[in-house]
């Protein structure tokens, strides 16, 4: 474990009933998202989330119906937060009119994915999708936004070459971030670091060929 993986400690006061609903709420999110992340979905109990939320076991079932909608939760308000973040990066003109400049913000924007432990976290719920329809389902409505995201990106781009308009880029969307997810669950099996980083060293050497 890496000094900027350092679990966070668990609260001593216990949450009882007169506790503050959603600050009830956001411990548990928080602490089931910290769960994922350091002990991996095997780890991830209600007795651990609890322990470390400084809440009882029965506040998970009272605020979330379960640890499935939980977990969802906590890996919703995750991607929604790094969506943002996107956005505020990739929305201004000026990143978009040089691609190795666009390269070169996304491949911020993804260390930082990875340094606030969400690539980490989406490893572990896309490595039980297979348990039940409902997570598929769920983890297709958390990952369609950033699906339409990459695909205006795409577009947008695109548009400044004269052939842009034949890039399929709903497609092409939907295989870049196929193979992220892909990347981190390969990771997750053998704890590689640097395949990111070898694909955008990949991709900054086929610039000139999409440029020229």
């Amino acid at each position: 474990m890496t000094s900027s993986q350092t679990r966070p400690k668990s609260p001593s006061q216990k949450r009882g009933g007169g506790a503050d609903p959603e600050q009830t709420r956001k411990a548990l999110t928080d602490a089931a998202f910290d769960s994922l992340r350091y002990d991996g979905f095997r780890g991830t109990t209600a007795r651990a989330i609890a322990a470390r939320s400084g809440s009882n076991q029965a506040t998970i079932y009272y605020h979330f119906g379960g640890m499935e909608p939980l977990l969802l939760e906590a890996l919703k308000q995750s991607s929604d937060r790094r969506l943002d973040r996107y956005r505020e990066v990739l929305d201004g003109t000026a990143v978009k009119t040089d691609l190795a400049g666009l390269l070169d913000a996304l491949e911020r924007l993804y260390e930082e994915d990875v340094k606030s432990g969400h690539m980490a976290v989406l490893a572990q719920m896309m490595g039980r999708v297979t348990t039940t329809d409902d997570i598929s389902d769920a983890l297709n409505s958390i990952i369609d936004p950033w699906i339409s995201f990459v695909e205006d990106q795409i577009r947008e781009v695109a548009s400044k070459y004269p052939a842009g308009a034949l890039v399929p880029a709903r497609d092409l969307s939907d295989l870049l971030l196929s193979v992220v997810t892909g990347l981190e669950l390969r990771n997750s099996v053998d704890g590689g670091a640097d395949r990111a980083q070898r694909l955008f060293r990949l991709a900054r050497l086929l610039l000139p060929l999409i440029e020229s």
